[in-house]
């Protein structure tokens, strides 16, 4: 599980040995009931900061699949 700030996260994925034979992201965001708004932040940040800097972008949905992706789960 990494939790923090942008750059916590992209620190933490960074040290997990298991990064490097992943190619899907999932994303749990928050296990409560925050406000809508909490929510869309939390599923930006890991689209605009942690994927982009761990190299990873985001499938096009037209067939042709991203190396490797990002599936966000809210």
């Amino acid at each position: 599980m990494h939790i923090g700030t942008p750059d916590e996260v992209i620190a933490s994925l960074r040290a997990d040995t298991t990064l490097a034979r992943v190619t899907d992201i999932t994303v749990q965001v928050h296990s409560v009931d925050p406000p809508h708004p909490f929510i869309l932040r939390s599923l930006e940040l890991v689209a605009e900061k942690v994927a982009p800097a761990l190299g990873w972008q985001r499938g096009d949905g037209l067939g042709q699949r991203a190396e490797k992706r990002v599936a966000v789960v809210g």
